[in-house]
């Protein structure tokens, strides 16, 4: 009985220490597992985007330039913007311009203007810009918004907030030379009377992600031409 008893226990350590081995082995595997290099794929989100008409999409990255193409006062010039940030923290171009004025400069947004601005300012006399309640290039986020519901209120260079309409049949498709290439970008038109006959009329790019102002009138033109 005592040498059943005696086996017995020799049987339970052998098959304990076994365990014990297979524990250890278990735990090097999980630990190797664990040290082992991951890679991850980041996803690359680009600056900004404009659609074709037929919903192609052409990337505009950090320092391409939109070169825009104005009538004001008897002259006829480029204004070129120089992309250089346009994200959560808000909106930073530089810019140019080729009448005789030369002038340049930088433009900061903050988010919250990008966001909720009404006021449009146009006018650079040169030099750095700071804007915290007013935008200019895009639309800010608050004006598109209010556009899907067919109107919304904005003014232009500190002047009275007018209310612009955004008919049914606005859509407008006009064509740039993007990077060396023709495309025609999709586009609505607004304007501050109802039936469409007002003094100031505004394209933008149909893009939640990217409302970029693409034509206006409004006293003087100012057309997107090209982005290079």
């Amino acid at each position: 009985m005592k040498k059943i008893i005696l086996l017995s226990l020799v049987l339970l350590q052998l098959s304990l220490v076994s365990m014990a081995r297979k524990g250890k082995v278990v735990v090097k595997k999980a630990h190797a597992a664990s040290t082992q290099k991951t890679t991850k794929k980041i996803k690359v989100i680009p600056l900004l985007e404009l659609f074709d008409i037929d919903g192609k999409p052409y990337v505009i990255n950090k320092g391409d330039k939109l070169v825009y193409k104005v009538n004001a006062n008897g002259q006829q010039y480029d204004f070129i913007v120089t992309i250089n940030q346009h994200d959560d923290n808000g909106i930073d171009f530089g810019y140019s311009m080729t009448n005789t004025s030369k002038k340049w400069g930088s433009v900061h947004i903050s988010s919250d203007a990008a966001s909720n601005a009404t006021n449009y300012i146009n006018y650079f006399r040169g030099g750095p810009i700071n804007l915290t309640n007013a935008i200019s290039v895009w639309v800010s986020g608050s004006n598109f918004t209010d556009l899907m519901s067919h109107e919304t209120n904005m003014s232009f260079d500190d002047g009275p907030l007018e209310t612009f309409y955004k008919p049914d049949e606005a859509v407008v498709n006009p064509t740039i030379n993007f990077k060396g290439k023709e495309i025609k970008l999709k586009g609505y038109k607004i304007n501050n009377k109802e039936n469409q006959t007002g003094d100031k009329t505004v394209w933008i790019n149909n893009s939640f992600n990217n409302t970029l102002i693409l034509k206006m009138d409004i006293g003087f033109t100012i057309e997107l031409k090209e982005i290079k």
